[in-house]
């Protein structure tokens, strides 16, 4: 159960490792955290690219998303 917590506290923005590149939210990056890369939420998802960002750093989950 505290892990699930810890998981829904991560998509909420609540637990973060840097701010989006974009729009300066709250982001989080297993990969960034020391976790697997298996573990990353974005792995799953469409990426959606803005050649506009230096993306040194992991997008949000919203802006990764959008379009």
């Amino acid at each position: 159960m505290e892990d699930r917590m810890k998981i829904m506290e991560e998509i909420k923005g609540r637990i973060s490792t840097h701010d989006c590149p974009e729009c300066s939210a709250p982001s989080y990056c297993a990969m960034e955290a020391g976790k697997s890369s298996t573990l990353c939420w974005c792995l799953f998802e469409e990426k959606i690219t803005n050649p506009e960002v230096d993306a040194d750093k992991c997008l949000c989950r919203k802006c990764l998303t959008k379009g």
